[in-house]
């Protein structure tokens, strides 16, 4: 329901909620302020909100057809990734249809999800990796190699994993388009239910 509701916005509405959703996290932030400066804790305010309005602005105007935006700062498990994308959708489209299976087969396996997930907490072993996601041996191993050729992890030392920046951003933005995208599974009802 919601992929079909983006489709169907104008620009000028998705920038309307994109400002929006940013005045509401203008809100928390000044929220969590207060609770810090309680405590005594000095918190500098981020020029980030500022900077994605002004993008937003100016992206609005360069594009007519609408466009697509991915922009992320994300340092999880000692792993930093950065990431701003800016573009239209027609020149999404051109991508070649084979970079795009490419992409998505390292992230079609439930294994490989698991995986990518938890080196989030830091680089690993495969013995720690096979005790985190339940994979053994071969099982394991294939999954990993799948994963250092599309160079969503690397291998320091032999037998050490994690997760490269380009592997923390395309596990993020899959997770959330399944969010968005994909509707709750049953199991995920039932958890909520049981609650």
């Amino acid at each position: 329901m919601y992929s079909e509701t983006i489709y169907c916005m104008s620009v000028e509405e998705r920038v309307s909620e994109l400002e929006e959703r940013v005045s509401r996290l203008e809100r928390e932030l000044e929220e969590l302020r207060a609770k810090l400066a309680g405590r005594g804790a000095a918190l500098a305010k981020p020029s980030l909100l500022d900077s994605i309005r002004e993008e937003l602005s100016r992206v609005s105007e360069e594009y007519e057809e609408g466009f697509v935006l991915i922009a992320s700062v994300l340092s999880v498990g000692g792993s930093e990734a950065r990431c701003e994308l800016v573009s239209s959708p027609s020149d999404a489209l051109r991508v070649h249809p084979k970079r795009v299976a490419m992409f998505s087969e390292a992230l079609s396996s439930e294994a490989r999800v698991a995986i990518l997930r938890a080196l989030c907490g830091g680089p690993k072993t495969a013995r720690e990796l096979s005790q985190a996601t339940g994979l053994e041996g071969g099982q394991l191993y294939h999954h990993l190699r799948v994963l250092l050729q599309s160079r969503f992890i690397s291998a320091k030392r032999r037998g050490e994993y994690r997760i490269t920046g380009s592997g923390l951003q395309a596990l993020m933005a899959a997770s959330l388009m399944a969010s968005f995208v994909v509707p709750p599974l049953e199991e995920e009802v039932e958890e909520l239910v049981g609650r």
